[in-house]
């Protein structure tokens, strides 16, 4: 608790006056921490991000990758997973959205990580719906509540959850449940939005020590 707290609370010192909820998650696709979302980019937008994950088990790996929007509701993308002991694997994703998030209705999208099985080939479902709210914390709006969940087979290996919610006009803060190949985890992460195209990430868990990355996005 004491990490999650120093890294927030650094970040709510940096926050500015205007957050953006479709950006990488640490697995390349637009997600949360490692789960995916329903969310996906547009046709005439891409991201590029950078990741260092201090595991708990494994030590420190980085991660280099990109998405683009292949057409509305189509995004793909690659990513570099390069751990400091061992070799490295080049990991292909693609996500299409089924079905847009309405008032009535949850946004859903399918999607495939690793289809080539050069670590472990997963295909998922993910269902995200915005909640109404007007909560306040830190002094500041909490807005834009969103829960996230579906399932997965390879190294989603279950269920997992989530809940995003944005803090003030650039930042977002996460949490989720995932079950992935080696058991169950809880991750929290957040993103602040220094621009409109550049976002520092940040996450922590009991089964990293710290994740830190930076992601640009911008339309073609």
């Amino acid at each position: 608790m004491l990490r999650i707290s120093i890294m927030l609370g650094i970040l709510v010192l940096c926050m500015g006056p205007t957050a953006a909820q479709a950006a990488p998650s640490l697995h390349g696709y637009t997600g949360l921490v490692f789960t995916p979302t329903a969310d996906t980019l547009n046709a005439d937008e891409f991201n590029l991000a950078a990741f260092t994950i201090d595991y708990d088990q494994y030590g420190r790996t980085d991660i280099y990758g990109g998405q683009m929007g292949v057409r509305d509701g189509l995004e793909a993308g690659v990513v570099r997973v390069k751990p400091h002991s061992g070799s490295g694997e080049t990991l292909l994703s693609a996500k299409y959205g089924i079905q847009r998030e309405s008032e009535r209705h949850a946004g859903v999208a399918v999607g495939v990580f690793d289809p080539t099985n050069e670590v472990d080939a997963t295909a998922y479902v993910a269902a995200s719906k915005t909640l109404s709210s007007d909560y306040r914390a830190f002094g500041r709006e909490i807005t834009a509540v969103r829960a996230h969940g579906g399932f997965g087979g390879g190294q989603l290996d279950g269920i997992f959850l989530g809940l995003s919610a944005g803090l003030g006009d650039r930042f977002l803060l996460m949490a989720e449940f995932v079950q992935m190949e080696g058991g169950s985890e809880i991750n929290f992460g957040a993103r602040l939005a220094l621009t409109s195209e550049v976002r520092v990430h940040g996450a922590i868990s009991d089964e990293i020590d710290s994740a830190i990355g930076i992601s640009y996005n911008r339309m073609f």
